[in-house]
């Protein structure tokens, strides 16, 4: 079985990637600070590993034992205020 580590999995967009790597049968690791409680990623906290921490003070021992044998994923969000103070524009 794979390994992917989730950076963000309990976010709107975490939970839902999570979900979706573990019906495929990863096993997944979410590094998450949990801002928004644990409600959104009840649905699979039980099948998980959680590293309840910001990644803004990363610590490499959160994840050294998974770095060389996982796929890494960073749930794909943008921060509110860097999205409206400068805008991207095509």
């Amino acid at each position: 079985m794979s390994k992917v580590v989730v950076v963000g999995g309990g976010g709107y967009v975490g939970c839902v990637l999570v979900e979706e790597l573990l019906a495929l049968g990863f096993s997944v690791r979410v590094v998450d600070r949990m801002f928004y409680g644990r409600e959104p990623a009840r649905g699979f906290l039980d099948r998980v590993e959680l590293v309840d921490a910001d990644m803004r003070d990363f610590d490499e021992s959160h994840v050294a034992d998974a770095r060389r044998s996982s796929i890494w994923v960073d749930s794909p969000t943008t921060p509110p205020r860097s999205s409206t103070q400068r805008p991207i524009m095509s």
